[in-house]
């Protein structure tokens, strides 16, 4: 079929087609409009292996160090949220935080999301704090 084909097809249902573009977009818009703001707030940190681990422990066979690439884990693990939250309570942070981390090579860098802006800091701060207080503990 050529393209005049479909054109003659699709003719008669350009109101519909219209319509369902202006209402999906007029939806969209209410929805942004109606969602409550979102603060981020985020760290970059340099995470190496310590010298109290065993000479294999975080390298890989060639000796590269892999021991960021175990903190995204860690930050989703229940063990170290149960902390956080703790941490957060004790600063005063009052709110949910959403922290997630993401590693490259030695560079992991924290986010996290919250309602409050302080509160975005306050979790990046207390889960880069954590970090560097129980390492690997997690």
């Amino acid at each position: 079929m050529e393209l005049h084909h479909y054109q003659a097809i699709l003719r008669p249902f350009w109101p519909l087609i219209a319509g369902l573009a202006l209402v999906a977009g007029a939806a969209s818009l209410v929805a942004a409009l109606l969602a409550p703001p979102t603060y981020t707030a985020s760290a970059r940190l340099l995470v190496t292996r310590s010298a109290d681990f065993g000479p294999g422990a975080g390298l890989t066979p060639n000796n590269e160090d892999t021991t960021a690439l175990d903190v995204p884990a860690i930050i989703a693990g229940e063990p170290f949220r149960r902390d956080l939250a703790r941490a957060l309570t004790a600063a005063g942070g009052d709110g949910p935080a959403t922290v997630r981390a993401a590693a490259d090579q030695r560079v992991v860098t924290l986010t996290a999301e919250a309602a409050r802006p302080e509160v975005a800091v306050a979790a990046v701060r207390a889960a880069a704090d954590l970090l560097a207080a129980n390492g690997l503990r997690y």
